[in-house]
This record gives structure tokens, sequence and C-alpha cells, in this order.
């Protein structure tokens, strides 16, 4: 939840640093479906990476010590792995609610309104 809202206030102020960018792609020619999928291609990485880097970096340890318990590898292994998944997918939801009005209110954009602004 934390790190959802980490997210959404990231791409609050990553909409408003960018609006020149964005009305830029849309005078080119960017459809608003595709600036739909630059923000959610953007959280979807960022989510990716930090999950990614969290989880390693902390169930190492637990896999070193499952292991010296007497657990076999292959059960360990798969065990993790399914656990990856799941706080992948939560975490990729949550993140994706989250920064979703602030990547639509980025679609809106025109580059009318950004011409305006200068």
């Amino acid at each position: 939840l934390i790190a959802g809202l980490l997210l959404g206030g990231h791409m609050l102020t990553g909409a408003a640093a960018r609006r020149k960018e964005i009305g830029m792609l849309r005078a080119l020619g960017a459809r608003q479906h595709d600036v739909l999928i630059l923000g959610a291609s953007e959280t979807s990485f960022l989510t990716f990476v930090g999950v990614t880097a969290g989880f390693v970096g902390l169930r190492f340890f637990g896999m070193i010590m499952e292991l010296r318990g007497g657990q076999k590898l292959l059960t360990v292994l798969w065990r993790i792995a399914t656990e990856y998944v799941q706080v992948l997918g939560i975490s990729l939801a949550v993140s994706l609610i989250f920064a979703l009005l602030p990547i639509w209110r980025l679609s809106q954009i025109t580059p009318m309104e950004v011409l305006r602004h200068e």
C-alpha cells in the first residue's frame, strides 16, 4: 500500500515534469492509448525492478537457512518461485491501480494546452 502510494506520487510529479514531452508526442501523432501504454509500462518496469531487488535481497538469506535446515533444493526453489510470482502480481496490481489516475490525466494533455502554458 505504501509502495503504491509512493509510485502514484512519483507518477503525479512525473506527469507535471513531462507535460511538454507528452504534448510533443501528441503533436507528432501519439494517441491517448499510446500515452496510457507508455505510463503503464513505466509503472510496471519500476515495480518489477523494485520487487525483484527487494525480494531477492531478503529471500536469499531465508533460502540459505532453509537449505541448512535440511530442506531439499528443488522444494525451496519452487516455494520461492511461487512466492515471487504472488508478490510480483499483487505489487503490479496495486501499483497500476494507484498510478492509473496520473497516467490517465497525462494522456488527456493536448498539444495546444502545452503551448498555452509556455
